[in-house]
């Protein structure tokens, strides 16, 4: 789970900027704030307002950018995608750090890293402890790195050998992160950090529309039924999502990886590639079958009509790519966080509420899946969805650089909608108004 993230020197974000999913003493919706032992509780869900070029969008993409770095496996002199803020001549010589704090397994760790577009700078991980003092595990300037074994717990005599090699030598590249250095070594003490970049931090940006799996367009699975059954709820006209094999040439690099799979796996063609269609091609009885995601509406004497998804409206294209990922979320056991840039693009705002209150309905004190969005839409903050805790801002300053703050900054007198349309919270956009003249 993500409990805490800050930023500073990226992009719009000058200054250091602090988001925090901590739950404040609200007593509302208190049945779906995840409990951590000895600790306060973690909100599920956040909505993050603002005007046009705010910050909303370079929020998230400042959680993308630190994913990239933890994850990347880049070539020796590849750049670091970090991306300073260029209205202050003094910034673009500093370097942009990025600081997480994550709940994995009821254990919480802090990560923090710093980078220019060559070299990581400073690199550190900590554990926290019940009594919220810090466990280091590691700590990395430039080029030297300082491993606190003592503090690692269980390890192996190998292990310690390894990571103190690892620390000592000239292994971790300048512009590669020692996290990532002691995977690609078979360390594994650090491994549950690096598979809570990988696996569980999810982010679909606005203009992703759906590529979803080959499981929700095979129509056996349950993935497919449960898809369906929600789909129809939302009066898209489609009946259902399936699928329909076709005949296509097909490049000789995706030949050689399909026939590279085992049986029964897929390569996925997405629209960008397959003139706006959806393509699934797999290998089955040693035959290569390439199929076409289709939707299936009905006629008017109750036979089906299917068609390329490519034919679909935006707004039903945005639905059927951002279902799989609010299912995996409403699922018990997951520990997904998910985070959507502009969710109500293209979407009716009864249609991203339905989709709101459908994981909220699944949210319990048990739940370890997360959704933050990043909303355009009002009507939101007069449905009695949100606690005031999940609720931010961002504001571009007159400097142009973004802050960000909480709608528990604000008193509350019951009417946040109407005070957020009044401009009393800041987060709209400043926009010149003009008289019509009879």
């Amino acid at each position: 789970m993500l409990i805490e993230f800050s930023v500073e020197n990226y992009k719009s974000f000058k200054e250091k900027v602090e988001f925090s999913m901590i739950a404040t003493n609200e007593n509302r919706y208190s049945g779906r704030v995840f409990a951590l032992p000895e600790n306060s509780g973690i909100l599920q869900i956040a909505s993050i307002y603002g005007g046009n070029a705010s910050g909303k969008s370079n929020f998230i993409s400042a959680l993308k950018t630190l994913q990239a770095i933890v994850l990347g496996n880049s070539m020796p002199q590849a750049a670091i995608a970090v991306d300073p803020f260029r209205l202050d001549n003094e910034c673009l010589k500093k370097e942009s750090t990025f600081d997480i704090k994550i709940s994995i397994n009821d254990k919480i760790y802090r990560y923090v890293v710093s980078a220019t577009n060559f070299k990581i700078v400073g690199e550190k991980l900590v554990q926290i402890c019940s009594d919220d003092s810090e466990k280091e595990l590691y700590e990395r300037n430039g080029s030297e790195v300082l491993i606190k074994t003592e503090n690692i717990g269980e390890i192996a005599n190998e292990q310690e050998d390894l990571l103190n090699f690892l620390a000592k030598s000239k292994a971790v590249r300048d512009n590669q992160t020692f996290l990532r250095t002691t995977l690609e070594f078979n360390v594994k003490s650090f491994l549950p950090v690096w598979n809570w970049f990988r696996s569980s931090l999810s982010i679909i940006d606005p203009n992703i529309n759906y590529q979803i799996g080959r499981e929700f367009i095979d129509e056996s699975s349950d993935a497919n039924k449960e898809l369906n059954r929600i789909l129809q709820s939302f009066d898209t006209g489609i009946s259902r999502i399936g699928s329909e094999q076709i005949d296509i040439q097909l490049p000789s690099n995706v030949v050689e990886q399909v026939y590279n799979l085992p049986e029964g796996r897929s390569v996925t063609l997405f629209p960008t590639f397959a003139n706006g269609d959806l393509i699934h091609i797999m290998r089955e009885g040693g035959k290569i079958i390439p199929k076409k995601a289709v939707s299936f509406h009905t006629k008017s004497d109750g036979e089906e009509a299917f068609f390329g998804l490519a034919n679909e409206s935006d707004g039903s294209k945005r639905v059927i790519g951002l279902l799989p990922a609010f299912m995996d979320i409403m699922s018990s056991n997951s520990n997904k966080v998910l985070l959507i840039d502009e969710v109500d693009r293209s979407l009716h705002t009864d249609l991203v509420s339905s989709l709101i209150e459908r994981y909220l309905s699944c949210c319990s004190k048990k739940t370890k899946s997360q959704l933050i969005v990043t909303t355009h839409n009002p009507l939101l903050l007069g449905q009695d969805i949100f606690r005031r805790d999940e609720v931010w801002f961002t504001e571009r300053g007159p400097g142009g650089h973004s802050d960000m703050f909480s709608l528990c900054s604000f008193e509350d007198n019951g009417e946040d909608m109407k005070n957020y349309l009044q401009g009393r919270f800041g987060g709209i956009p400043n926009v010149m108004r003009f008289i019509l003249e009879e």
